[in-house]
């Protein structure tokens, strides 16, 4: 069972991890946010951003464990700028203004494994802030999951599976707390003056990638949206 979810996970990281390197590119702004950056390693591996900075704001502790396997290792942006925000909790604008975004300059912000585990309260509070933030011609660039009873069950199966098993819950801190659809986030961005320029799911994006057989459940729920500030 573990097996097999780790395969499922590594096949939805592909495209999306493709699709949003893709936006990011295409964009070309000299400021891109990684909002719950984790172990986010593009400013470390993509060469187009060596003339932007890269603001990547995760918690404390989070960004703590990146610093330590990162080892020392020297990004390929020309600058990266550690934030400190629990998003859940913390305001974001404040802690970004203080660490130098210039909210009169276009910027990309990249959230990517972050939305789902958000309650709808803190997403939506996210959101308007980094609305606030972003001058005409940002780009948000949202990786996010559709609702499915079929992957609701499957989660539910995959948790009693370790219980019964008696094997770590790999699940367990980490409820999913907000589903879209794809018509939901469009309402969401609209008062923030933000336009979807684009919303395919995993598996629209995976086709032509040589991904394993099997993972179409866990690629079709699995969306990127990007959407552009007027």
């Amino acid at each position: 069972m573990a097996e097999e979810m780790l395969r499922h996970t590594g096949a939805t990281m592909v495209p999306r991890t493709v699709a949003i390197d893709d936006a990011v590119r295409a964009h070309g702004a000299a400021q891109v946010v990684v909002l719950g950056a984790g172990l986010d390693s593009r400013a470390w591996r993509m060469p187009e951003l060596a003339g932007a900075t890269v603001f990547e704001v995760d918690h404390p502790a989070s960004r703590a464990d990146k610093q330590r396997r990162l080892r020392g290792l020297e990004p390929v942006a020309g600058r990266v700028v550690p934030v400190a925000v629990d998003l859940a909790e913390d305001p974001l604008a404040d802690a970004l203004l203080a660490a130098g975004l210039d909210d009169t300059r276009p910027t990309t912000w990249v959230w990517e494994g972050v939305v789902p585990y958000l309650t709808r309260v803190a997403a939506i509070s996210t959101l308007v802030q980094l609305a606030v933030l972003s001058a005409p011609g940002s780009r948000l660039v949202v990786q996010y999951q559709s609702r499915s009873a079929v992957m609701s069950v499957m989660r539910r199966v995959a948790r009693v599976a370790h219980r019964v098993a008696r094997q770590p819950d790999p699940l367990a801190g980490e409820p999913w707390r907000t589903l879209l659809r794809p018509d939901e986030l469009a309402t969401w961005l609209a008062p923030c003056r933000y336009r979807v320029l684009a919303d395919r799911s995993l598996l629209e994006l995976a086709a032509g990638l040589d991904l394993p057989d099997g993972s179409t459940g866990s690629l079709r729920t699995g969306r990127v949206a990007v959407a552009e500030k007027a």
